[in-house]
């Protein structure tokens, strides 16, 4: 019988704590300086996602800027008209 009554006294304690727990997590959810924070969170997620994006395309464009200027400084190094390319 004590044992049993030991589990009825824990049970009631984990749920008045579990509801203590509900209530406050419900209170910070609302509060508005949490909200603001939230809101400031995902501002600054959106503005690095932009940033993000506008360096990897500069990147993207730097990297074929790149590509074409070895592929023309190759094109004009394999077909320039040099009369005598032994020396090369």
């Amino acid at each position: 019988m004590v044992g049993c009554e030991r589990h009825t006294t824990v049970a009631g304690d984990l749920r008045n704590a579990g509801q203590s727990i509900g209530r406050a997590a419900a209170g910070v959810s609302r509060d508005q300086d949490i909200r603001q924070a939230e809101a400031e969170l995902r501002q600054a997620g959106r503005d690095a996602s932009h940033d993000f994006r506008h360096a990897e395309a500069e990147a993207r464009d730097a990297a074929r800027r790149i590509a074409t200027d070895t592929h023309r400084a190759f094109h004009n190094l394999s077909n320039r008209d040099a009369p005598d390319r032994s020396n090369d």
